[in-house]
């Protein structure tokens, strides 16, 4: 395990680089699956990059409003047409339920799977991201709404059993990439 923080508070491309660095660097350590091509999971939490985010929703016709009122949630879900279909609306119906959210819309995250190994790529989820607003919440409340719906997924998916649903981050603060990758490979 490695950290890298700014002391300051400030976000930085050079933050995630050194990270990233931390990564590469920690490959020595194993954590391996069967194949050496596969990792146990690698990943890297970072705040949410508001101007990235803004620009690729933007892309998909989703206009977010202003940083702190909107999370991001990095989605695992099923590569099926049916089964991503199902997830997705299992995240949209649960989030209208919950007081204080707006499902804002979703976007595909682009992946490069050259890198995995047989057992990873066997199990590769669909990657998505969703984009969920505050309506009318302080930071405090929307994050603990935005806990509420992630739980609320979570326990919707388990009860469908072809349906496997994973929130990795949903948070208006952080993000979270990861996968079965190796160290290398999520670098």
């Amino acid at each position: 395990v490695g950290m890298i923080a700014d002391l300051e508070g400030k976000a930085s491309r050079a933050t995630v680089e050194n990270a990233l660095l931390i990564l590469e660097n920690l490959d020595h350590r194993g954590a391996r699956g069967c194949e050496v091509d596969t990792g146990d999971g690698a990943g890297i939490l970072c705040g949410t990059p508001d101007g990235f985010m803004r620009r690729h929703f933007k892309e998909v016709g989703v206009e977010l409003p202003p940083a702190g009122t909107y999370a991001v949630g990095n989605v695992f879900l099923p590569r099926s047409e049916e089964g991503l279909a199902e997830g997705k609306k299992i995240l949209e119906t649960t989030c209208a339920a919950v007081a204080g959210l707006k499902f804002l819309g979703w976007r595909t995250v682009p992946v490069d799977s050259d890198c995995l190994g047989k057992s990873a790529k066997t199990f590769e989820p669909s990657i998505e991201q969703c984009a969920v607003a505050a309506d009318g919440y302080d930071t405090r409340r929307f994050e603990a709404a935005l806990f509420v719906l992630r739980k609320k997924v979570m326990n919707a998916a388990n009860a469908l059993p072809d349906t496997p649903v994973y929130l990795c981050s949903l948070s208006a603060r952080v993000i979270n990439y990861k996968g079965m990758l190796t160290c290398p490979g999520l670098a």
